[in-house]
């Protein structure tokens, strides 16, 4: 896959991503989803999405995937 952002190489790997749920810091670890290595951009797709959507709607602030 390549970057939409500078058009460089993306690897698929599995990812942490942060977000802010209310007033606690959420992090869903492991998401499967490709990542740049030059800029940073990351790409999910819907199946992962749905899982990151699932753990951020548990009332734990810190959820695994797998």
């Amino acid at each position: 896959m390549t970057c939409k952002a500078c058009q460089n190489k993306m690897q698929r790997r599995k990812l942490d991503v942060p977000f802010w749920k209310g007033k606690q810091f959420a992090v869903v670890s492991g998401a499967l989803g490709w990542e740049c290595a030059v800029c940073g951009e990351r790409v999910f797709d819907e199946k992962a999405a749905e899982k990151i959507l699932a753990a951020l709607s548990e009332r734990q602030p810190k959820k695994f995937l797998k």
